[in-house]
């Protein structure tokens, strides 16, 4: 009998030993399972935090427009001056820094051989006679008693900032045109042709960093309506418009995002056929 008692108390003891080893078993499955599952939970949470993350980076990086505006010299002028007149306030694009390139400062330091001047003229009839391109049909107008230059505008390329961050390092790529003699242009838009018409390289522009909201304005030609003087107006067979000297056409605008370290480029996009007068006779392009 007390053999087979304890006989009887160990087969328990082993059922209950095994019973708790299979619990245990499960139990740890069960936790194993668990602390997968919320692994997963908590990495899918990381990952979507991520995510939303880089989306918001995304959304207030730097971001850049353009518009190409053409004004009258004598209105450039009036904005040059402007920048020293804290009482002429500006709007839009024309409040803007203008950055210092060969066309800027020919306006700035050879501004006698610009506009309806006798200087002026001289040197478009020394352009006429050397100019094979366009000689004869310059000639003609030139050396009429009646030649007069009715008007001289300034083609730039205004930069603005739209993101919500500072943009840094900015720089615009552009080929720069130095023309052999005076090119006529039917409009704006025909200044893409210029390529081959003169000494052509590849230049970055540096406009240093932009802040959100703001930009830059970069002069990119200069152009001459002439014509013959005939009292009341100008006759339309008798205008030519001319352009002479640099010319800048924009390809790429590179800058850097100062809170990702990352350096963006965009292709700056041509300018439209169909300009929009604006006020001041500014008339933009796209």
């Amino acid at each position: 009998m007390t053999n087979g008692h304890r006989g009887n108390r160990g087969t328990t003891v082993k059922g209950i030993t095994g019973w708790v080893g299979v619990i245990s078993l499960i139990v740890g499955i069960v936790l194993s399972v668990g602390n997968i599952a919320i692994w997963r939970l908590q990495r899918d949470s990381y990952a979507l935090d991520n995510s939303n993350k880089r989306a918001q980076l995304q959304e207030a990086k730097p971001r850049f427009d353009v518009t190409y505006a053409s004004m009258p010299l004598s209105f450039y002028r009036q904005l040059i001056m402007s920048r020293h007149n804290a009482e002429a306030p500006l709007s839009g694009f024309l409040r803007y820094p203008i950055l210092v390139n060969d066309v800027q400062k020919r306006i700035l330091v050879n501004c006698e051989d610009i506009g309806d001047l006798s200087n002026a003229k001289a040197e478009w009839r020394n352009v006429a006679q050397s100019d094979s391109h366009n000689g004869s049909e310059l000639k003609r107008v030139v050396s009429s008693k009646r030649f007069c230059i009715a008007s001289s505008s300034v083609t730039c390329l205004a930069i603005t900032q739209e993101g919500k961050r500072n943009a840094v390092r900015v720089r615009l790529d552009v080929d720069k045109i130095v023309l052999r003699g005076a090119e006529e242009l039917y409009d704006d838009t025909d200044a893409v042709g210029l390529v081959h018409r003169g000494k052509c390289s590849n230049e970055t522009l540096d406009l240093g960093s932009i802040d959100t909201g703001q930009g830059v304005i970069v002069p990119l030609f200069l152009t001459e309506l002439l014509g013959l003087d005939r009292g009341m107006f100008l006759y339309p067979t008798d205008i030519i418009r001319m352009t002479r000297g640099t010319v800048y056409l924009p390809k790429t605008i590179r800058f850097t995002d100062p809170l990702t370290g990352e350096e963006t480029a965009y292709s700056v996009r041509r300018m439209l056929s169909a300009p929009l007068l604006i006020e001041s006779g500014i008339e933009t392009r796209g």
